[in-house]
């Protein structure tokens, strides 16, 4: 990231503490996906009904558990 532009990292002191932060490219890369993300939201809520939505939240919640 840090070779994209998206976030800086500058030592923090002695030892290997590091602070890293995000740049402008990567606030606005940060926004852009904010957006996009709720844009998907959007569509999904325009064409699932109610009990297809609990079912995608629920097996989302199965997928964002399982371990590769």
């Amino acid at each position: 990231m840090v070779k994209e532009g998206l976030v800086s990292k500058k030592r923090a002191g002695t030892g290997r503490t590091f602070v890293i932060r995000l740049t402008l490219k990567g606030e606005k890369y940060r926004e852009f996906l904010i957006k996009e993300r709720r844009m998907a939201e959007e569509k999904l809520r325009a064409c699932l009904d109610s009990e297809e939505r609990v079912a995608l939240i629920r097996l989302l919640g199965v997928v964002a558990k399982f371990e590769i």
